[in-house]
């Protein structure tokens, strides 16, 4: 399974949520970070 958190820098909320989801990634699923303020896709 693939979890994206999509995010901007600067976000607290964000990086707070990435922290917690770092923690249990060992469980079953990859993540990536998008930042929210990139036209990237």
């Amino acid at each position: 399974m693939r979890l994206i958190l999509y995010s901007k820098p600067e976000c607290h909320l964000c990086e707070g949520l990435q922290e917690k989801l770092e923690q249990v990634q060992n469980i079953t699923f990859e993540l990536e970070v998008r930042d929210i303020t990139t036209n990237d896709t």
